[in-house]
This record gives C-alpha cells, structure tokens and sequence, in this order.
C-alpha cells in the first residue's frame, strides 16, 4: 500500500516493493483478519524482509538495478522501500534527474 504525504506544494509517495525470493513470485500482501499482520494471497503470515535503497531509481542504470534486486532477494531480502522522486535532500541530484540525466518531467 502506498503512503501519500503532503508536505507544502509537493506530494511524496512512498512506496514499499515486494521482490522475488524464496521462490514466489508475484506476491500480493494484505493484512489479516484481525488486521494485526500481513497475510498473503493464501492467508499465510508474511514478514517483511526489507532493505531501503530510498534513491536507487535515479542512482543506478537499469542493469545495475537489476542486479540490486537480485542480490537482495538471493539475501532473503523480499521488500524494498524506493522513493518515487528523488532531489538532492532524498540522495538524488538538485535537478531530480537520474544519473544518465533524464528528467523527470521527460516523456518517452
């Protein structure tokens, strides 16, 4: 579940990935019952293994990520928590760009 928080005109969010590992994929998370843990898609508790790489998205080429990721879930890691926009104040530069200079107001 994303977090939205609004701090003077901008908004952040904050969002918390699940990775592979352990063999499942794909995994959809919810909470439980009686809202006090996460469950999986079949009802079995999931605990959160989780590192927080915040700037990764404007830090490191698409390759690089990559074998971020895979490191992380060969490490028993199956969350991330990354920031959507990062700025020189999150661990990314002035500008909001990523490392190879795309904007993040440039479309594809």
């Amino acid at each position: 579940m994303a977090t939205r928080r609004r701090s003077g005109s901008a908004f952040y969010c904050y969002c918390p990935v699940c990775i592979a590992g352990g063999g499942r994929t794909g995994i959809s998370v919810k909470k439980s019952a009686n809202g006090r843990y996460l469950v999986d898609q079949n009802n079995t508790p999931f605990l959160i293994t989780g590192d927080s790489p915040q700037a990764l998205i404007v830090n490191l080429s698409t390759n690089d990520a990559q074998m971020f990721f895979t490191d992380r879930a060969t490490n028993g890691f199956n969350t991330v928590w990354i920031n959507l926009l990062c700025n020189w104040y999150t661990g990314g530069r002035a500008d909001g760009s990523t490392f190879d200079g795309i904007s993040r107001l440039q479309h594809s």
